[in-house]
């Protein structure tokens, strides 16, 4: 049934996604990032975290938003683990730095213990990249953290 319902509503639900979805506009897009860079440099801003890179030689793969799951029916990342983690070997093997923009698990659905029990291989993956190449941040999910005791500590137990 559910092989089914998939194959029916699979074109219609991305017809409305492509139709109805937002997409910022180009100046929109560089007059946040332009705000973001201008605040970046004052003093009192000691969150944002600026990497000094080059665009010509800079080897950088940025992912957002996998919605790592616990392993059952709402875990939207299951399909993915596979290709994530290969993907992540091949950059960490070509020396890319990693940055994880945040919401990559989620933790106001799941604790972090359930998460990490079924994606251990894709933190692993991502550990690969310690010390000095990777960068996750935990802004989007910053109180979903706060509430999972620990939830800071699991992480850095892996790197």
């Amino acid at each position: 049934m559910r092989k089914l319902l998939q194959w029916l509503l699979t074109k219609p639900i991305m017809w409305l996604n492509n139709t109805m979805a937002s997409a910022p506009g180009r100046e929109a897009v560089f007059e946040s990032l332009s705000l973001l860079h201008k605040n970046s440099r004052d003093e009192k801003n000691k969150q944002v975290l600026v990497l000094p890179v080059s665009l010509e030689s800079a080897k950088i793969i940025i992912f957002s938003d996998q919605h790592k799951g616990n392993g059952t029916w709402a875990d939207d990342f299951k399909a993915c683990s596979r290709n994530y983690c290969a993907a992540l070997n091949h950059y960490n093997s070509q020396g890319y730095t990693l940055i994880n923009m945040g919401d990559s698990e989620e933790l106001w659905k799941f604790k972090i213990n359930d998460i990490m029990k079924v994606h251990h291989e894709t933190f692993i993956a991502e550990a690969a990249f310690h010390p000095n190449t990777i960068h996750k941040n935990f802004w989007q999910s910053r109180h979903h953290l706060e509430k999972q005791n620990g939830c800071i500590n699991a992480f850095q137990s892996i790197l």
